[in-house]
């Protein structure tokens, strides 16, 4: 955790992207040569460098998550949570 900010954010990536029909979730499909979740902190964190960021994943996918920073050499700290049911209880839980 960053306690140097006074921003904060929490990604709300728990779906698991049925639509998009892909074999991963939208979140973690390549963009640019990385997952589109990557993106989204890296532009977080060049907002304020010290901003603690939340993400909610489903469950199924912390372990996706974890070997994709691994694999990308991606080491930007952040919590990750369970999200919830539904969009609504993942933003009210983070």
């Amino acid at each position: 955790m960053r306690i140097n900010s006074k921003h904060a954010v929490v990604i709300v990536a728990g779906g698991k992207g049925l639509r998009v029909g892909a074999d991963i979730p939208k979140q973690f499909l390549p963009l640019g040569g990385k997952p589109m979740l990557m993106h989204t902190i890296e532009k977080f964190c060049e907002f304020d460098n010290a901003i603690e960021i939340v993400v909610e994943l489903h469950p199924d996918y912390f372990d996706l998550w974890s070997d994709l920073c691994k694999e990308y050499s991606f080491d930007i700290k952040c919590e990750l949570i369970v999200g919830g049911n539904t969009r609504f209880d993942s933003v009210k839980s983070g």
